[in-house]
């Protein structure tokens, strides 16, 4: 029910009236203390909801003409002749009360994270993975099919591509990244279970074939979003994998170069780009056909990054209301973009905030980035002081991040389902940046729960 981004899915019918009810349970048990566990991003998404419901307010006449970007509304009054009334500082009110209420998804994600036990906390993990590959298979069942056939679930898509549960081959691509990191964390867990002198290359060799069945995916969804995120996931997977299991007191020898140590990676790394190249071979690599071709679509988000500059200082410092962008973009956009594509959001999440939100948004995250930049320096801190970390937080921050910069050329965040899992990450990050961490050699006693 959450892999859609627009404000008339019929889904959204059930799947907020049922996040209210969980939100109300989880109000209803929690303690205070339960809080402190989720405090800082309950605290943003608390102010971000907050500036939302402000957006609404009605404001007198003389007010809010007097407001950036509003001149627009006078002119047309004047216009036609009609007589000013109360009106609030958003361009459109009924979106906005859509983004507000989107806002009950990750509420309730964050709320119920703060009342369950560690051991249940840990076990959703496997969940979001398992939903991640049933998009997968979605996905590859899609392309098998009719283009428009009875396995796409929303009328709105991108028919032909593998999108899997979500309407958006990127949002699609950008999820499926996701699970390189978060199989690095069941690897590590197992690794807890059972060591032995091999289990580097072996986690190695397991993450490399994985990205073998990954990368494939990502190339038929055509998404370069998609890619991009891939790229990072691959790295995070690999960064986070070495540096937990060698802090943890795994060390490699560096006298012993064969076998599952060093071998197997190197075989299946090679594998890898072979993949690539059969891919594209077989014409079915069209995320770099996008990225290399004429795009059409592609080439309007690269050109309208100017316009969006003009819009941010058009509306600032107040903002032209949440949801908004679709109607408002429709004042600044030149005649030489005109096309039969039409731009929903920005496909640029940072300015589009900026352009919707105006200057209160900017001041939530830049402490947004500052909150993650002090856990990552405590992260840095920890191992040059060779503490165990917990591998959950380093994964938890590495799909932050990749969310972060997906957003540079789309929306994740505004698929609730990806909202869902932001959320989590961030619960994670603000649970586990409260507690003690130990010596090493103990970084992953409680991801094993």
């Amino acid at each position: 029910m959450g892999g859609g981004a627009r404000a008339d899915l019929q889904s959204l019918v059930l799947l907020r009236p049922i996040s209210v009810l969980f939100l109300l349970y989880a109000c209803a048990i929690c303690k205070v203390q339960d809080l402190r566990s989720v405090k800082w991003p309950l605290v943003m998404l608390a102010s971000l909801g907050g500036w939302m419901a402000i957006q609404l307010i009605p404001l007198p006449p003389e007010l809010w003409r007097s407001l950036p970007g509003h001149q627009i509304t006078v002119d047309i009054e004047s216009a036609i002749g009609m007589q000013s009334g109360w009106r609030p500082i958003s361009m459109s009110p009924a979106k906005t009360l859509n983004s507000l209420m989107s806002l009950i998804v990750p509420m309730t994600m964050l709320l119920l994270y703060s009342i369950q036990s560690d051991t249940d906390r840990r076990r959703l993990w496997y969940v979001f993975a398992a939903l991640i590959a049933m998009s997968g298979l979605l996905g590859l069942l899609q392309i098998a099919g009719p283009d428009k056939g009875p396995l796409y679930f929303y009328r709105i898509t991108n028919s032909g591509s593998p999108v899997g549960l979500f309407a958006n081959r990127n949002h699609q691509a950008v999820v499926l990244a996701f699970l390189l990191p978060v199989a690095t964390l069941f690897i590590l867990v197992r690794s807890r279970r059972q060591s032995g002198p091999e289990l580097e290359g072996i986690g190695l060799t397991i993450i490399l074939g994985l990205a073998m069945v990954i990368v494939p995916l990502l190339l038929l969804t055509g998404s370069r979003a998609g890619l991009m995120a891939g790229a990072l996931a691959l790295v995070a997977a690999i960064a986070i994998f070495r540096i937990a299991s060698r802090n943890a007191g795994k060390r490699v020898e560096k006298a012993d170069r064969t076998g599952w140590r060093f071998g197997a990676p190197i075989v299946v790394g090679s594998a890898l780009p072979v993949t690539v190249a059969l891919a594209i071979y077989f014409e079915r690599a069209i995320a770099l056909d996008r990225l290399l071709g004429d795009d059409p679509q592609g080439g309007i988000r690269t050109r309208v990054l100017p316009v969006l500059g003009q819009m941010i200082e058009h509306f600032f410092p107040v903002g032209a209301g949440f949801g908004s962008f679709e109607h408002v973009y429709r004042q600044f956009e030149p005649d030489d973009l005109l096309s039969e594509f039409y731009l929903n959001q920005a496909h640029n999440d940072w300015a589009q905030a900026l352009i919707e939100g105006g200057l209160p948004v900017m001041i939530l995250l830049v402490a947004a980035g500052a909150w993650l930049f002090s856990l990552g320096k405590s992260i840095l801190a920890s191992l040059r002081a060779g503490h165990g970390r917990p591998a959950e937080e380093l994964v938890a921050l590495s799909i932050v991040l990749i969310i972060g910069v997906a957003s540079l050329a789309d929306y994740p965040l505004r698929v609730p389902s990806v909202m869902v899992l932001f959320a989590y990450c961030c619960a994670v990050l603000s649970a586990e940046a409260g507690r003690p961490h130990g010596p090493p050699g103990r970084a992953l006693e409680r991801v094993r729960g």
